[in-house]
């Protein structure tokens, strides 16, 4: 069963695999489209009103958000823009969520926005 009500629709950038051990001052990597248009909500975290926000040394902060979709192809360290906003996060985690028979209705997950350096 797909999400009774999405506030957007996404696309989901993949790297390949060698960008997870990327540093952060390497050219970014190459990234494909790997799914478009799926519906989506992205909002902050429960019990918070903006997402949870960390300054973690120097420069970086990162602000977390959780994302709820229909059933996609998207993965840990995925790129997800967001096509109302153009607004691009990345995938922490996913989860796939369903009923007692084990049919996957949606996932969800958490995003990071990470901006500056460590």
């Amino acid at each position: 069963m797909p999400l009774p009500v999405a506030t957007t629709t996404i696309t989901i950038w993949r790297a390949g695999a060698a960008a997870q051990y990327a540093e952060p001052y390497d050219a970014p990597p190459a990234r494909t489209a790997v799914d478009t248009g799926v519906r989506a909500v992205i909002e902050p975290h429960p019990g918070r009103e903006s997402g949870r926000e960390r300054v973690q040394g120097g420069e970086q902060v990162r602000v977390q958000l959780r994302l709820i979709c229909d059933p996609c192809d998207i993965d840990h360290l995925d790129l997800v823009e967001d096509e109302r906003t153009g607004r691009t996060y990345r995938v922490g985690w996913m989860v796939p969520m369903g009923d007692p028979g084990g049919t996957v209705s949606h996932l969800e997950g958490g995003l990071d926005i990470i901006e500056g350096l460590v």
